[in-house]
């Protein structure tokens, strides 16, 4: 139905009066009424005014169930409300009175008309003058001629913007969790990003249900369901990681904690943070370290032990009361902590930990170790010293001699002194009146790479260890956990070793400063490698190389796949190829992948050998080709035309560990 804005014939001008009750009514207290006077007429003028823009600020509706009377909200004119407005988007929703109307009557009884008001006729059968659109928490009133929605993408937007002052402590999140907007936006994502981990159900029941839970939320009485637990193996190892199966339902509440917290928390994490966070990933981590580690002496590589399981509730707790202030939004976190598992026939209340599964975990898992971060960049601000390093003597004197006999010097000893000068190291990497460190973390996995002596990255390594223990109740891994020499030894982190790059004669570049061109050494980055020999092991463990006793890997048909059909086995060796090349775009050593690469191009012939019972790989691609084609699809084997270095950094590739 639409609005009606006749404000003008259904208008009872009147100051407002309270009797009786405390209930507002018009009566016969109208302003206009005789004797008629200029002064009467301009308040009754002034009076309407005020409620046309009471009306269009506070988004006040008039349609055929919310007569012009003289009672109710539309006579309270004060400034606050007229003028008051919200802060925190959400929707706009009209509230009106669905009861039937009754027979208007006057103030002594008499029964009046039971259509709209007419002219200046007493009426007064008590409904209100326009009903309030009741403002939902989080709601923002526009104009009565429309009701404008944001979606809960624009929610999380401005709730992100708000944010950035990483000092603002937000109130009411509960209302924001429980928005039908959010549940919805929340449900979607799941359905997009997991296919099946939420049953098809048409509309109308989704929309009941996620009601349902939005009214829980509001009134504190949510609960989670218990989780059922199961234990797999970890890579390559014999330790078991405890993972969750959890209700959809539950999937849907904290899918939108998750994006409520995460607007919240993510604008106040560190670039040094990589690990479950949007636009960032294993790649802008390893760019972090070639761009940063190039001149570091040593390394620590520091892991904590059973992170997930060990996190301390009240100390994360707390991290989360420096941001959100909203009772109710800490009690269903506590309730998530809280929140009993089936493991074998047994429920089990957890005291510490968080569940590993939930979708939650990973922005808590930052939120803990952002502390961390923090410490880290003090720590770094401390132990920086010094603005460059010194010069090597010996480097220093084959300059001076360079410099200063240009005009003695022949020819032939000026170019042995150059050469000798480019292999000389020009800096000294003892320097004591020079350090730094630099520091990148992938969830619970960190590299601290420092340029001073190992007695220093010793007591740094120790530092790091007390911290974690005494501030977040965390212990590292002692069997990850190491220093290491950076340019002899390298490190390993999110499967790329990583080791230092100093070379014994540096490369000569021509730069033009001042319009002038001079000849600059350039250091070398750290080289990142891809471990090609860990590679080849996992593919053993899945079939598609056997090894000899020579040690020589050598391709061999995988039959777990023997009887898809043609298309369905390139495209699955496809994914393998793509998989491992996109991952390791950035390596220095992508030659070194042509091999791995062309071996799975033979494990496949093997396999289409042993399907259509061809017994040699060589009548395989003698029939398909040599990008095995299938005949009846067209689809190929994916080959790279080269491999060479191109060192593209992507966002969030998948890792080689579960392609493989």
């Amino acid at each position: 139905m639409s609005n009606r804005q006749n404000y003008r014939l259904s208008l009872k001008a009147f100051f407002p009066v309270g009797i009786g009750n405390g209930v507002y009514r018009s009566g016969s207290k109208s302003l206009v009424r005789d004797p008629v006077n200029p002064e009467k007429l301009r308040r009754a003028k002034v009076v309407m005014i005020r409620l046309t823009k009471l009306i269009r600020e506070d988004s006040l509706t008039l349609d055929g169930k919310c007569n012009i009377t003289g009672k109710g909200l539309s006579l309270m004119w004060g400034r606050s409300r007229m003028y008051s407005t919200s802060t925190i988007i959400i929707n706009c929703q009209s509230f009106k009175d669905s009861n039937s109307q009754r027979s208007k009557t006057t103030h002594i009884g008499e029964k009046g008309t039971m259509g709209n008001p007419k002219d200046r006729k007493v009426y007064g059968f008590g409904g209100s003058v326009v009903e309030l659109a009741r403002r939902e928490p989080g709601t923002r009133f526009y104009s009565s001629l429309n009701n404008i929605k944001l979606s809960g993408g624009d929610i999380l937007k401005e709730l992100r913007e708000i944010n950035k002052n990483i000092d603002f402590v937000n109130s009411k999140v509960i209302h924001i969790i429980s928005n039908i907007d959010i549940l919805m936006f929340a449900y979607e994502s799941i359905k997009k990003s997991t296919p099946g981990n939420i049953k098809p159900r048409d509309d109308g029941a989704s929309l009941v249900s996620l009601q349902k839970i939005s009214s829980d939320l509001k009134a504190g009485k949510f609960d989670f369901s218990p989780v059922r637990k199961v234990h797999v193996l970890k890579r390559n190892k014999e330790e078991l990681r405890s993972l969750v199966l959890i209700s959809p339902r539950d999937k849907v509440v904290q899918t939108a904690m998750l994006m409520v917290l995460e607007a919240i928390f993510e604008p106040s994490f560190h670039d040094t943070s990589h690990g479950f966070r949007p636009g960032k990933g294993c790649h802008t981590a390893l760019k972090l370290v070639k761009n940063t580690f190039s001149n570091v002496n040593w390394v620590i590589k520091g892991d904590i032990s059973k992170f997930y399981d060990t996190i301390d509730h009240q100390i994360l707790l707390n991290l989360i009361k420096k941001r959100i202030s909203c009772e109710k939004t800490l009690t269903l976190i506590k309730k998530f902590f809280k929140n009993s598992c089936k493991d074998n026939g047994r429920l089990i209340y957890s005291k510490i930990g968080i569940f590993q599964g939930s979708s939650l975990s990973p922005l808590l898992s930052n939120i803990c170790l952002h502390e961390f971060d923090k410490f880290m960049e003090d720590f770094k601000r401390s132990f920086n010293k010094g603005i460059r390093r010194r010069k090597t003597p010996s480097y220093r004197h084959v300059q001076h001699l360079l410099s200063y006999n240009k005009e003695t010097l022949s020819p032939n000893d000026k170019k042995t002194l150059s050469l000798r000068l480019r292999s000389l190291a020009s800096k000294d990497f003892e320097d004591p009146n020079f350090r730094r460190l630099q520091y990148v973390r992938y969830s619970d996995d960190f590299l601290v790479g420092i340029i001073g002596k190992h007695s220093e990255t010793t007591k740094v390594s120790q530092e790091i260890k007390d911290f974690l223990f005494t501030s977040l109740s965390l212990k590292l891994n002692l069997d990850k956990s190491h220093i290491t020499n950076f340019n002899r030894e390298g490190t390993n982190f999110l499967s790329t070793f990583i080791c230092g790059n100093q070379e014994k004669e540096k490369k000569i570049h021509i730069v033009q400063r001042s319009n002038k061109n001079l000849k600059v050494r350039s250091t070398s980055r750290a080289r990142l490698e891809a471990p090609i020999l860990k590679i080849f092991d996992k593919s053993v463990e899945n079939g598609f190389f056997k090894r000899t006793l020579t040690g020589k890997f050598v391709p061999t048909s995988c039959g777990r796949v023997v009887n898809l059909d043609h298309a369905d086995i390139i495209r699955f060796y496809n994914q393998k190829i793509r998989g491992v090349l996109n991952y390791y775009s950035f390596v220095d050593n992508k030659k070194s992948l042509g091999s791995f690469v062309h071996g799975l191009k033979h494990s496949c012939a093997l396999t289409l050998a042993l399907k259509f019972k061809l017994r040699h790989r060589s009548k395989v691609f003698k029939k398909f080709g040599k990008a095995l084609k299938c005949p009846e699809t067209e689809v190929e084997l994916y080959i790279p035309k080269s491999f060479r270095r191109d060192q593209k950094f992507l966002v969030n590739p998948e890792d080689p560990k579960t392609i493989m």
